[in-house]
């Protein structure tokens, strides 16, 4: 288990290395935190519905990295649980989170023109490299 200002660091750094937004929520939270800001930092939340929120930690977690998709939105987005000393949470990559977190909706159709593009290998990549950086174990792309 890692300390939390390790697993601060950690998702600061993917954030600045792939510019896919990072989040966090803590198993049983209402709040999710962001890690897109120059200083890392648990009190960075964003306002997302608390439907939201709920979706995603209902989302059942049975891999180190669960690509999901959320059909209505036609988006992608990476799932990954974490444990730390101050207890279980889940880690997201999500490249276009902004349009949810502006409306709080989670039925709402994607205009994907003006949203950051990334493939599902760069986002599948991006957590394989967030898993080495907290567990110093290497996955394939399989």
């Amino acid at each position: 288990m890692l300390p939390n200002k390790q697993l601060q660091w950690i998702f600061h750094l993917i954030y600045d290395s792939t510019r896919i937004p990072v989040f966090y929520i803590a198993d049983g939270s209402e709040r999710l935190h962001s890690f897109t800001s120059v200083q890392p930092s648990m009190s960075n939340q964003t306002k997302p519905s608390r439907e939201l929120v709920g979706h995603l930690l209902s989302i059942p977690l049975h891999q180190k990295i669960q690509l999901v998709y959320m059909n209505k939105q036609a988006d992608t987005l990476i799932l990954m649980p974490i444990s730390s000393k101050e207890g279980q949470g889940r880690l997201i990559l999500w490249p276009n989170s902004q349009r949810f977190m502006d409306n709080n909706m989670i039925d709402q159709q994607l205009d994907t023109a003006d949203s950051h593009q990334v493939d599902h290998r760069q986002l599948i990549s991006a957590a394989i490299l967030a898993h080495y950086l907290m567990h110093n174990e290497a996955l394939n792309l399989e």
